[in-house]
């Protein structure tokens, strides 16, 4: 929206572009969810990182499953009289995406480690929206796709049948939109069959069906929690520490790096025999569940 010179075209997750609103966020948000809602929870610096803190591993048994779609309710995200925790369901056991040595590993990682720069995002809402006045009513112009659970908390804070039509007035070059049936906030998670929405989202992103790398990866399943992590958005972000983000901007990076190299020898070879071979095509490219 910024540089639409400089972009080719922009993939959405999860939040839809709604635009800057004519009213700074903080008021926008109490006028419509209410004081409880989890932006503004996360307002008073200390709250949330004591919450979040208090038990690691409780506090992914709830996040990572109560935002899923496996959760028999879609969570409001508004904050009770005991935090935002408590209105996340805890499961009774892990569902078949998420093993013990999963959660293990994500608590491994945030332990020891402050949410308060991730949470400090939040706390910006009102400095970002007073900085993007110049682009007070733009559209994103250049082409572009949409992605999200039908069951993800997000999409579902006003009529869903109403949502492609006002993400199209905002977005008017959307080529793709498209909700994962059954899924929740973390896109790959949800109910029977979470590796193939991994799969999907995986085609979603690139149709062309050559970076079969990291297709593999996301849907095998010790892969998962990778693309646990890249699906995690929007409230999940929150519980990202800074130094987690760099080791996953590194991984990024890599992954990007293989990508751009299999893709510049498909297309050598594509150039030499006019064709791929079948294991290549995006037909053939499908990852069993």
């Amino acid at each position: 929206m910024f540089r639409p010179d400089l972009v080719r075209g922009v993939a959405g997750l999860s939040v839809p572009f709604r635009g800057r609103g004519p009213k700074p966020p903080a008021e926008s948000y109490r006028a419509v969810f209410g004081p409880a809602f989890y932006q503004l929870y996360f307002q008073e610096p200390g709250v949330a990182e004591k919450e979040l803190t208090a038990d690691l591993d409780d506090t992914f048994r709830r996040v990572l499953y109560g935002l899923s779609g496996d959760a028999p309710e879609i969570s409001p995200m508004l904050a009770g009289d005991s935090g935002l925790l408590g209105v996340l369901r805890r499961p009774e056991s892990l569902p078949a995406w998420l093993g013990e040595d999963d959660l293990a590993a994500f608590v491994g990682h945030f332990a020891g480690n402050d949410f308060t720069g991730p949470l400090n995002w939040y706390r910006t809402l009102e400095r970002n929206w007073e900085l993007t006045a110049p682009w007070a009513g733009a559209a994103i112009t250049v082409p572009a796709l949409f992605l999200a659970g039908e069951r993800d908390p997000v999409v579902n804070w006003g009529p869903l049948d109403q949502l492609e039509g006002a993400l199209r007035r905002r977005v008017p070059r959307l080529r793709r939109y498209e909700l994962l049936s059954g899924a929740g906030a973390l896109g790959a998670a949800g109910t029977a069959g979470g590796d193939e929405r991994a799969a999907r989202r995986v085609r979603a992103l690139d149709p062309s069906g050559r970076r079969f790398l990291s297709r593999r990866l996301v849907a095998l399943p010790a892969g998962e929690a990778l693309g646990l992590l890249g699906g995690l958005v929007d409230l999940v972000a929150v519980l990202a520490p800074l130094g987690l983000r760099r080791v996953g901007g590194l991984v990024d990076a890599l992954v990007g790096l293989v990508g751009v190299l299999a893709n510049g020898f498909l297309g050598l070879v594509e150039q030499v025999h006019g064709s791929l071979p079948p294991l290549f095509t995006s037909d053939s490219a499908a990852v069993p569940g």
